[in-house]
């Protein structure tokens, strides 16, 4: 059985164990995503509560990625600032913004190969 569609049972789990990353520390480069919508752009307000609390409490340094507050981008465009958080090698942990079922629009253009928890390691 390779896989959860295997599994007459419903019980199927990985066989890889979760690995946690380190936790974020001061100073570190952390990117804000909107992978389903664009909540920064409606409530922009309640936004800038939460990058301030990131910035000043947390003393992250926050990187917002340009869909971060655009309403209506285009899936192709929300899993494009995705992969380029994860790409760059200085961003530390990969934020959403806020949840939501529209994320499930970007799963088809985002490259899982790019996504891996070495990446957000220190090297």
């Amino acid at each position: 059985m390779s896989s959860v569609n295997d599994d007459p049972t419903g019980l199927w789990r990985p066989t890889s164990a979760l690995t946690t990353p380190p936790k974020a520390r001061r100073g570190d480069r952390v990117a804000v995503v909107s992978p389903s919508w664009a909540g920064p752009g409606v409530f922009p307000d309640v936004h800038a509560i939460g990058m301030r609390v990131l910035r000043d409490d947390l003393e992250l340094e926050p990187v917002e990625y340009p869909t971060t507050r655009l309403v209506d981008a285009a899936p192709e465009a929300r899993a494009a600032d995705l992969m380029a958080a994860f790409a760059d090698p200085t961003i530390r942990a990969v934020l959403a913004s806020i949840g939501g079922e529209d994320q499930l629009t970007v799963l088809p253009h985002l490259d899982p190969s790019r996504v891996q928890y070495n990446q957000l390691l220190p090297s």
